[in-house]
């Protein structure tokens, strides 16, 4: 499902177009044809699995749409032909752009496009789906996201996006905080780590953060309520080193199987 095509080269949305036209997807070229239904899109008239647009579910674009509902100047499935990708939700105010996450994806994906739209000058929010993702089992690729910038979204409309702290041990998320709700109408820029003692995950997300919202958080972790203090010191205090026998266990065993699933979700993508 797609919310633009091409006509003779020329993007055009599925508010726009004409059921009777055939017309081109923006990512494989493939011919489309609109279908009006209670979202107006454009669907492949042949398989391809290869194509991000035609796996994207109704689910995800309704997510897209929620996202400009809250920043109207956002730009949907915009397109960048010199790196061959097409942002989900593009915000050129704060040069950003929001991929929507609701389906399994490999690491190496994920950071190719992160690569990708910082070669240009964009940064990236995840923005994942709890039907996929904050469950009790958590792979190398949500572990990789999480240590970006990204949000997590739940219902089904209106959609709810929230920030949360966890602790990850072995592949399961063994504990988390209660939802921080965001507010898309406060946006504030990062230009360095935040000092201070904070969880792994959090730790890591600050140095690769650029933009953030008011009450995710990166903005709780620069402006500590006593309550947020609290919850800090817990979380941190409760990330213990592994053991010798764990470490080889990951080493050995764990982590090559993750790469071999990682190798086989970058190649069927």
């Amino acid at each position: 499902m797609a919310l633009f095509a091409k006509e003779k080269e020329t993007p055009i949305s599925a508010a726009d177009a004409n059921p009777r036209t055939t017309y081109l997807c923006l990512e494989c070229n493939q011919p489309l044809r609109l279908k009006k239904g209670r979202i107006p899109h454009f669907f492949h008239l042949r398989t391809s699995p290869s194509c991000r647009l035609y796996s994207k579910s109704e689910r995800h674009l309704l997510i897209q749409m929620a996202i400009q509902k809250e920043l109207p100047t956002a730009i949907l499935e915009r397109r960048f032909p010199s790196i061959e990708r097409i942002g989900d939700v593009c915000w050129e105010e704060l040069k950003t752009i929001f991929e929507v996450q609701c389906s399994p994806l490999s690491e190496r994906e994920a950071r190719e496009r992160i690569r990708d739209y910082q070669s240009l000058g964009y940064g990236v929010i995840w923005i994942l789906d709890t039907k996929q993702f904050n469950q009790l089992h958590v792979g190398k690729t949500e572990i990789f996201l999480r240590e970006h910038p990204s949000y997590f979204v739940s219902g089904n409309g209106p959609f709810i996006f929230y920030d949360q702290l966890e602790r990850i041990e072995w592949g399961q998320r063994i504990k988390k905080s209660f939802s921080f709700p965001i507010d898309w109408k406060k946006s504030f820029s990062l230009s360095l780590p935040i000092e201070g003692k904070l969880p792994r995950l959090l730790a890591k997300r600050s140095t690769k953060t650029s933009i953030f919202f008011e009450n995710d958080l990166i903005d709780n972790a620069l402006f500590p309520s006593p309550s947020f203090e609290t919850l800090l010191e817990e979380f941190s205090f409760e990330e213990k080193r592994p053991s010798k026998a764990k470490t080889f266990f990951q080493k050995w065993i764990v982590d090559p199987y993750t790469r071999l699933i990682d190798s086989f979700l970058h190649d069927t993508r």
